[in-house]
């Protein structure tokens, strides 16, 4: 996705929020990508399908 895209640069500043320690909804999904092993989606910032397959 382009970043001046609207949807990219909620999901950038949503990840900013959650790197200086404020909680967002963002936060449970870290977590929950975290607890069921896809922590590294989180960490990449994407996740592509040949991943899953």
């Amino acid at each position: 996705m382009e970043d001046q895209r609207y949807p990219k640069n909620c999901y950038l500043m949503l990840r900013k929020l959650d790197t200086d320690g404020k909680a967002t909804w963002a936060t449970g999904v870290k977590q929950l990508l975290f607890e069921n092993g896809f922590g590294f989606a989180w960490i990449a910032g994407k996740l592509e399908m040949s991943v899953l397959l």
